[in-house]
């Protein structure tokens, strides 16, 4: 028996902020009607702001799903001082079916917009102290928004990133922390954003997700050019990690010998005596760059104890070493031995060397060039609204001159560790039968070429016509891109022959060995330097309130 349908009516009433906010999505087993929607000025003052109002359709679809078309109903619409705009006055249909879902999007333009560089969220009190690139021109009782600031935060799921605030609300200044005793020039101020109870957050920069590069946006230097389909940047450390073809050799790797290595926290210098002779020993003007962890030293500064050096930020409150992720030069001691500045460390006390992760120390010569704007990223700054080039012109990352070459990491060799029970799947073509095997001590793989031995036992009977599946996370490596610190399974799901059947390029029968080629680490990463900003926040000047009637279409 049919069931008639339930409708029920929703208003929505929210400030709109600086970026993009989706106001409503028609759910699942409804059709909505949006009655009414306006944005009203309540602005302090003469101002214009304006706002974009957009019909967004969303397809679902199993073969077109993600595609999205946007019917912007206003576009720039002005709000003078003390009035309001009408963006819908009768009925704008939201339909949610098993092909499309629909939303209605909003965003808005205004003036007095500065970035946020921290905030510091105390969960139990609701306290959350701001802090912005440029003075904030705030007074306390001053109504204001903010939108895409980033924090991380121990959820059921795990360490999670959300964007702040969501849904979007305004907030009252409670205080404003004057700047060398001067309130006017503050960059600082205190809101209570409400409490979550049990869940300290973490503010980090702003989060950004790789749109496109252009052609020979990264220029081998003394080499060919290359177009990156993919890059990872993390503001916290400076580093982008690009996924492109190519031919850089990887950096060479050292360890330091505990007998010799020594830091003064004075001057900032480190000496370094490799337990390795480099080809041609250790010459001034080598670049050598630093693993997270690599050098471990104990000092007694406040609680002393063993600290492992450079460090990354994890968050507010902690910094990156100014040599993290950096190929810094040396000057020669001898062919064994050179010195480095790291940074002073601020304090006087002794730092006693104790340790270094093996071959955590890298020399390369591979450079790179970055093309001016030749990389485009959206960020949770601004809700991923708009695109932005990089590097700019004023990035110390962009490639003007050969003192803007950056020298270049990859993950360089990797080490077996095990193999999962039945992980391998290989087929006898012959006879159509499918054997499980896991992969064993002697299995290898080349990340310049490639290839991957795989060793299933002893000896075997399978040649080159037959075929090779290897499930998920089937293999365990570590890498020398941290030491070989950290395990990493393969193949992932982003990996080339992830749920592949693919063809044996090689057997040595007798070894018990099969080789397939599973891909090249098309992997590289460079330092462009750390950023700070995250998020926006500006003076409240719009508020918005939308009528909507919902119509269950369920049966």
């Amino acid at each position: 028996m049919a069931v008639a349908p339930l409708n029920k009516f929703l208003t929505i009433a929210i400030p709109v902020a600086p970026g993009e906010q989706t106001i409503y999505t028609a759910p699942t087993g409804t059709s909505a009607i949006v009655l009414f929607a306006q944005v009203s000025n309540v602005g302090i003052g003469q101002s214009y702001p304006s706002v974009t109002f957009t019909h967004r359709r969303t397809s679902v679809a199993t073969r077109t799903a993600g595609n999205v078309r946007n019917n912007r109903l206003i576009k720039d619409g002005e709000v003078p001082p003390n009035d309001a705009i009408i963006l819908v006055d009768g009925r704008l249909v939201l339909e949610r079916t098993a092909v499309v879902s629909d939303s209605i999007v909003i965003s808005g333009i205004q003036t007095g917009i500065t970035t946020i560089t921290d905030a510091q969220y105390d969960n139990v009190s609701g306290v959350t102290t701001i802090t912005t690139i440029d003075p904030h021109e705030f007074a306390v009782g001053n109504q204001i928004t903010m939108t895409g600031i980033a924090f991380t935060c121990p959820s059921t799921a795990g360490i999670t990133s959300a964007i702040f605030p969501a849904p979007q609300s305004a907030f009252t200044i409670t205080n404003v922390v004057a700047e060398n005793g001067n309130v006017g020039i503050s960059k600082t101020f205190v809101v209570n954003t409400g409490i979550v109870k049990g869940l300290p957050h973490t503010y980090r920069p702003a989060l950004h997700q790789f749109v496109r590069s252009e052609v020979g946006s990264v220029q081998k230097i003394g080499g060919g050019t290359f177009k990156p389909t993919a890059a990872s940047y993390n503001p916290l450390s400076g580093i982008v990690t690009f996924t492109a073809e190519h031919d850089f050799a990887d950096p060479e790797i050292y360890t330091a010998d505990t007998n010799v290595t020594g830091y003064d926290p004075s001057t900032g210098v480190l000496t370094i005596k490799t337990t390795a002779t480099p080809s041609g020993g250790w010459s001034t003007g080598d670049m050598v760059l630093f693993e997270e962890g690599a050098l471990t030293f104990s000092c007694n500064y406040g609680a002393g104890g063993n600290k492992s050096y450079p460090r990354v930020a994890t968050g507010a409150g902690s910094t990156t070493d100014p040599f993290y992720g950096k190929f810094i030069p040396v000057t020669r001691v001898n062919d064994t031995t050179f010195t480095c500045n790291v940074g002073a460390a601020g304090i006087s006390n002794s730092h006693v060397f104790q340790s270094c992760i093996p071959g955590s120390i890298k020399r390369q010569n591979v450079k790179v060039g970055l093309a001016t704007e030749g990389f485009v990223f959206k960020c949770s700054q601004d809700n991923y609204l708009t695109e932005h080039k990089y590097p700019r012109t004023t990035d110390p990352a962009n490639w003007g001159s050969a003192s803007d070459e950056i020298y270049v990491n990859t993950p360089g060799a990797h080490t077996f560790i095990s193999g999962v029970a039945d992980g391998i799947s290989i087929t006898d073509t012959a006879t159509n039968t499918t054997v499980k095997y896991q992969a064993l001590t002697g299995t290898t793989y080349n990340s310049l070429t490639g290839d991957l031995v795989i060793k299933i036992g002893s000896s075997h009977s399978y040649d080159t016509t037959d075929k090779v599946k290897i499930a998920k996370g089937a293999l365990r490596f570590t890498c020398d891109k941290d030491g070989n610190q950290t395990n990493h399974d393969y193949p992932r799901v982003t990996d080339p022959v992830y749920n592949k059947t693919i063809d044996i390029a090689g057997v040595t029968q007798g070894s018990g060995t099969v080789t397939v080629n599973v891909g090249k680490v098309n992997e590289f990463s460079v330092h462009v330097g750390v950023s700070t900003a995250g998020g926006l926040v500006g003076p409240l000047q719009m508020e918005m309130v939308c009528s909507i009637l919902e119509n269950s279409t369920a049966q």
